[in-house]
């Protein structure tokens, strides 16, 4: 078998994409005997070679759009480095059907520490590192000899990660809950907060009371979990099911409600982190009535509509309502 035959043979099964190894195993040549053919054939375009040692097969429908979807090869290419990821933020919002936005880029979440993958620039994929990463799902799979890697071959199941099904196997993506986390944790690299304001309203219309309480189980930023709740509150209301969780999980009451005690549980934060910015006492900028005061310019906010103790420095404009007109 030729090496076109392997690639040929590869597209007749749907699977874009193979390791050096697994390309010499099925031909029985050298890896040396290998490279030019592969070298000839990444010339042509035929494959694109992203990692060392792994490449991407282009059929002639990709190969005019001169990108492959990245479910149809990240599971694998995850599988062949031996590292977690999963599929986020406005990536994974887009698999959630919140297409606010044109997504040109492909957003991939890595465990730390993070090591660069080649060809980046060709395939659009922005890599962000974290060193909290999804429990597993059973605690029993932690005494067991169960592989940690998604890998196409054996998906280990992990809260608030879910499975979805491509033309080549499964892939990992963030539930709806964790994909707004995300975004909001993210915020400062991905545009700031107003660009992400549409898309956690769109997520909310498939997070479930279940996805949530997951997400509280284990998250540990506790700021970014206020941010994310208050930001809920401000896009779907107050009473709404999906708000209350959070609430119950960092003991926040109403305005009439434990204040004293909340005012120390609950330290001012700012709704966008910055480094050179300390948040403001919420009782410097007082609020006019218990509706939640939209924020105007040059002016600090504090929001107590639920005490989260959110300083906002900046109007909030959340373009999806207004091109609805709302």
């Amino acid at each position: 078998m030729t090496l076109s035959e392997y690639i040929q043979e590869n597209l007749s099964f749907a699977r874009y994409s193979f390791s050096i190894e697994e390309c010499s195993n099925r031909l029985g040549k050298s890896l040396g005997s290998l490279r030019s053919s592969l070298a000839y054939h990444v010339k042509k375009g035929n494959v694109v070679c992203i990692q060392k040692g792994f490449y991407l097969i282009m059929d002639p429908l990709h190969k005019r759009i001169g990108k492959l979807p990245i479910g149809l090869y990240i599971d694998h290419l995850f599988g062949y480095v031996k590292k977690d990821y999963y599929i986020g933020l406005f990536t994974a919002s887009a698999i959630h059907g919140a297409r606010h936005q044109a997504v040109f880029l492909d957003y991939v979440m890595t465990k730390a520490p993070y090591t660069g993958f080649k060809n980046r620039k060709s395939y659009d994929i922005i890599f962000h590192a974290r060193s909290h990463w999804p429990p597993l799902e059973l605690e029993e799979h932690k005494r067991s000899n169960v592989s940690i890697y998604s890998s196409y071959q054996n998906v280990v199941k992990r809260k608030n990660l879910w499975v979805k099904l491509s033309d080549s196997g499964t892939y990992l993506v963030s539930s709806p809950a964790l994909t707004a986390v995300d975004l909001i944790h993210y915020q400062n690299k991905l545009g700031g907060v107003n660009r992400i304001l549409a898309n956690i309203e769109e997520l909310s219309e498939k997070m479930t009371i279940e996805d949530i309480e997951t997400l509280l189980s284990w998250y540990p930023q506790k700021s970014t979990l206020r941010r994310f709740g208050f930001l809920l509150e401000y896009l779907i209301g107050k009473n709404h099911t999906l708000v209350l969780p959070i609430k119950s999980h960092l003991l926040i009451g109403e305005r009439d409600q434990t204040r004293e005690e909340n005012r120390k549980n609950l330290y001012p934060i700012l709704l966008t982190p910055d480094n050179k910015t300390k948040a403001s006492n919420r009782d410097q900028y007082p609020t006019d009535s218990d509706d939640f005061p939209m924020p105007v310019p040059d002016k600090s906010t504090i929001s107590e509509r639920f005490n989260w103790n959110i300083d906002i420095r900046f109007p909030l404009d959340n373009d999806l309502v207004n091109k609805m007109g709302l």
